[in-house]
């Protein structure tokens, strides 16, 4: 067999082997689904709490229920949260008569997005937090409670976790349920952190 014939005879495998490697490096470098930008701001920071958090799709309630599934009664009313915590020109909030509820959209995160905080009113009873975590096609629930407190102020929520973990990898995404429990309550300007974690 003279060099040339060989030489013909290898250009074809080691062309093929060259496509399969350059797609293999595409495939590699191929850019990874996000979240959207986000704005961030740190507005519990009266409360001692200087995380950065960005405002949940409609959270302030200004565009009615848009974003939100409502049941049991619940509805958008006029009335702010007493600190204007989005804005000054803000004018509604959430009711939540007893064992109604509020489901937001799925709202886009990532391992990192671990904390929620919340503008609430309630005099008795228990506010009930409940997530929906959706990743790389798990699921994961996960739920807590806030407790009224006396007088009928507006006030900010505990600092609320719903830690990912580690097996959480990637973009996620979260659909929190907000069920009044014996009594009503109302709710307004509810923020995501995206830094705890960090």
């Amino acid at each position: 067999m003279t060099i040339g014939t060989l030489v013909r005879r290898l250009a074809v495998p080691l062309a093929l082997l060259a496509t399969v490697a350059a797609g293999a490096g595409q495939a590699a470098a191929a850019p990874k689904a996000s979240c959207p930008a986000r704005t961030v701001v740190t507005p519990f920071k009266p409360w001692n709490d200087t995380g950065q958090y960005f405002l949940a799709p409609n959270g302030g309630f200004e565009a009615g229920a848009s974003s939100w599934t409502l049941k049991g009664g619940a509805s958008v009313v006029s009335g702010n949260e007493s600190s204007y915590l989005n804005s000054r020109s803000d004018t509604k909030s959430l009711k939540l008569p007893a064992n109604a509820s509020a489901m937001t959209t799925a709202i886009c995160t990532n391992p990192n997005d671990q904390t929620i905080r919340l503008m609430v009113l309630g005099t008795s009873g228990q506010l009930k937090v409940d997530a929906k975590i959706i990743s790389g096609g798990n699921i994961r629930t996960w739920s807590t409670q806030v407790d009224a407190k006396a007088g009928s102020s507006w006030r900010p929520s505990q600092v609320i976790q719903f830690a990912l973990g580690n097996q959480y990898l990637g973009d996620t995404t979260v659909q929190l349920t907000f069920t009044a429990l014996s009594s009503t309550w109302q709710i307004d300007d509810l923020y995501i952190d995206p830094f705890k974690g960090y």
